[in-house]
C-alpha cells in the first residue's frame, strides 16, 4: 500500500511540474552599441539573436525564466569616411524574474555572456579581435512584453553590460561596455 501511495505521489508531482514548466523559443533583432567613458561616436549595429528558454511558474503571476541565446552585438563608427564595424558573437545566459498580469509581463535579471568570436572590419579588411576582449560579459537585463494564449508573444529587452570589454594589457584600461536593445518574437510550447 505504501509503494502504491508513493507511486501516486510521484506521478502527481511529475504532472504538476510538467504543467508549470514550459519550453520556448525566441528570436529577433538587436540594436547594439558600446557605452562608457572611452566611447566616442559609436553608432548602433543592427544584428540578430535567437535561442531557447524554460519558463518555470512559481505562481500565477510570478515565474523564473532561464535562457540560452546566440546574440550578435557590437557597434559601428566612422573614421575618415570609412565605416568601421566591431562585431561580437556571444552565447548569452540570462536568468529573468518575470511578473505577469493578463498576458503582459515585466522582467528583470542578470545575464552572463560568453564571447565566441569577435572581429573589426572596414575598407575591405577584417581583423580577429577576440583576444583583445574579455571572455565573459556580466550584465543586467530589464524588459517587457505580451504573451498570447496560443503561445506566441512579443518582447522587448534592454541588456546593460556591467563589465568593461577591454582585455588589452597596455597600461591603459579602456572603459567600454555592451548596450543592447532587443525586439523579438517568442513561442511557448504547450500554452493554452
Amino acid at each position: 500500500m505504501k509503494k502504491l501511495l508513493m507511486i501516486a505521489i510521484a506521478v502527481t508531482t511529475l504532472q504538476v511540474a510538467q504543467a508549470q514548466t514550459r519550453l520556448g523559443i525566441k528570436a529577433g533583432v538587436n540594436f547594439a552599441t558600446y557605452v562608457g567613458d572611452d566611447v566616442d561616436d559609436a553608432d548602433m549595429l543592427t544584428s540578430f539573436y535567437g535561442g531557447l528558454f524554460v519558463n518555470l511558474h512559481v505562481s500565477d503571476v510570478l515565474s523564473i525564466q532561464p535562457e540560452v541565446l546566440y546574440s550578435v552585438q557590437g557597434a559601428k563608427s566612422t573614421f575618415l569616411d570609412t565605416t568601421i564595424t566591431s562585431k561580437q558573437e556571444y552565447i548569452n545566459i540570462p536568468l529573468m524574474l518575470q511578473l505577469k498580469v493578463m498576458g503582459f509581463y515585466g522582467e528583470i535579471g542578470p545575464q552572463l555572456g560568453i564571447l565566441m568570436a569577435s572581429e573589426i572590419s572596414g575598407a575591405g579588411i577584417t581583423f580577429d579581435t577576440k583576444d583583445q576582449l574579455t571572455s565573459t560579459d556580466i550584465g543586467l537585463c530589464i524588459g517587457a512584453g505580451f504573451k498570447f494564449e496560443n503561445g506566441f508573444g512579443i518582447g522587448a529587452r534592454y541588456a546593460m553590460g556591467l563589465t568593461s570589454l577591454d582585455n588589452v594589457d597596455d597600461g591603459y584600461d579602456s572603459d567600454y561596455k555592451n548596450s543592447v536593445i532587443s525586439l523579438g518574437l517568442l513561442y511557448t510550447f504547450g500554452s493554452k
